[in-house]
């Protein structure tokens, strides 16, 4: 998202342009969390689609571990994992329209309010959890709501902040105010006939209006404001059909509410896709056997740290600065940060492996522990054994046996990171789609795999590996195309990352 929103504002685009941008972001990702959460709290009233969705293998584990009562509980507590749905689904409107208002915070340089503003977000989750988990009667719901608080704070903190006089520097150098009718016109806009109309379609200029001579006169600037302007003044033929083809390419820069939309949910769908294949991958862990999806998750938690939390920091970065390098067509310099962080990104490999595989024992202990409390029944020991082997001895198809394949997950998912901010920085959303689509069919073969080819079927460590299977597919798809456009780059040649171009994705600031 920042990357669009730092073009639109840095390029001088009319402000009636980044105002639209702004609220069709905000509406649309209201609209689809508010969607989001309505579907979602419909499925989560209804009991046997609740259970479906929260532990779809709990009849497989009452079968695999008869008598354990912590399975037994489980099953029977679902008034409590019902609270706690629909709190957290309710989150998802306040999450989506963060995003939107962090994207436009940080194109308009507004980085240290962003990072407050972020840190105070952040700070609900343990501030809550803390200050009241010794008086809570129910942890989990407890959980729900410091999290929904976490995501609705940012956003409401940011729009106060727009709309207060501490934003009134914002305001002025965007041209962006927040307004509940152009809000109200950008969700109709969204839902109209995509027919061009001065109403709902914004003009990107890719040229600056000159002054005539009599203006530069009037300002006091004598001769040499009549110099100027006889030097900007088309001279030949060539300069007036530069700016014949500059007009025309206006024209083509129209962009509608809809079309806005339209790229926003592309970006949302390959951010989907991704998602789902991993979900998808736990899900049938968890209706085939607990302990192998328990391996899963204890494996992923341990993920952030390593890794992937610096990827963030990365991908920050050059959402700040590569769109700089574009607006001001340094493309060489441009190209030379790309390749920087192509090397920055694959460090992630040795830099994970050696922090990792030497330990990977105690890092499987240390994100397991709660596995020990099944220990301490005779009914539900299988379940340990089946985490850490017999009396925690590990071997294989145990957690510390999965934690062989960490090192591929977690440098996998933070090359992804990294290699999807720089390819949407340069807005090239089809090829991406069309990239998702090829990183489908390379999961759904993998998965295939995991699930059927012995001896390794159903084992915690084959879901894993097929998990991640659409993020390698992804990174090396992604590395040829960035390659590809900077080499187009440096030779000046168009693309998505022109004036004239970049201006039809612009929606891609809802990602």
């Amino acid at each position: 998202m920042y990357g669009y929103f730092h073009g639109v504002i840095h390029l001088k685009h009319p402000s009636c342009c980044l105002a639209q941008l702004v609220h069709a972001g905000i509406a649309g990702s209201f609209l689809t969390g508010l969607l989001a959460a309505g579907v979602a709290t419909i499925l989560g009233v209804i009991p046997s689609v609740l259970r479906a969705l929260t532990n779809p293998g709990l009849s497989s584990d009452i079968a695999l571990y008869p008598g354990c009562d912590i399975i037994l509980a489980a099953g029977e507590n679902q008034s409590a994992i019902l609270s706690y749905w629909l709190v957290e689904v309710w989150s998802f409107p306040g999450a989506q329209l963060g995003m939107v208002l962090n994207g436009f915070m940080l194109g308009a340089l507004e980085i240290p309010t962003t990072g407050w503003i972020m840190a105070i977000s952040l700070s609900m989750t343990p501030l809550i959890w803390f200050t009241k988990v010794g008086a809570s009667g129910s942890p989990l719901l407890l959980l729900s709501w410091a999290e929904f608080a976490a995501a609705w704070v940012y956003p409401v903190l940011s729009i106060c902040y727009i709309i207060s006089p501490l934003g009134s520097t914002l305001r002025e150098n965007t041209g962006v105010s927040l307004s509940l009718s152009k809000l109200r016109k950008s969700i109709v806009n969204s839902f109209s006939p995509s027919t061009p109309n001065r109403s709902s379609r914004c003009k990107q200029s890719t040229t600056t209006q000159l002054p005539n001579d009599e203006e530069r006169l009037a300002e006091g600037n004598g001769e040499e404001s009549v110099k100027d302007a006889e030097e900007s003044t088309p001279r030949n033929e060539e300069e007036l059909a530069e700016n014949d083809v500059a007009k025309t390419s206006d024209d083509e820069g129209e962009l509608s509410t809809r079309d806005l939309l339209r790229d926003g949910l592309k970006v949302m769908a390959i951010d989907v896709v991704v998602q789902v294949c991993a979900s998808l991958t736990v899900y049938l862990a968890l209706a085939q056997d607990g302990a192998v999806a328990y391996q899963i998750t204890a494996l992923q938690s341990q993920l952030p740290t390593y890794g992937i939390a610096y990827a963030f920091g990365m991908a920050m970065a050059f959402k700040i600065v590569g769109p700089i390098f574009i607006s001001l067509k340094g493309y060489k310099y441009f190209a030379r940060l790309c390749r920087i962080f192509f090397v920055c990104a694959f460090l992630f490999i040795p830099l994970i492996v050696g922090c990792t595989v030497p330990f990977s024992n105690g890092l499987a202990f240390d994100s397991g522990a709660n596995a020990c409390q099944y220990a301490g029944n005779d009914e539900c020991v299988s379940f340990f054994s089946n985490v850490f082997g017999d009396n925690a001895t590990g071997g294989e198809y145990t957690l510390p046996f999965t934690y062989r394949v960490f090192a591929l997950a977690s440098s996998s998912e933070s090359i992804f990171i990294i290699f999807r901010a720089m390819l949407l920085t340069l807005m090239d959303l089809d090829y991406m789609m069309k990239s998702t689509g090829v990183a489908v069919c390379t999961y759904i073969a993998a998965i295939v795999v995991a699930t059927q080819v012995n001896p390794f079927a159903e084992e915690a460590i084959a879901y894993i590996v097929a998990m991640y299977i659409p993020h390698i597919t992804l990174i090396i798809l992604f590395l040829v195309r960035l390659e590809v456009l900077i080499r187009r780059m440096a030779r000046g040649e168009k693309g998505t990352w022109s004036t004239g171009k970049s201006t039809k994705s612009i929606g891609s600031a809802l990602a």
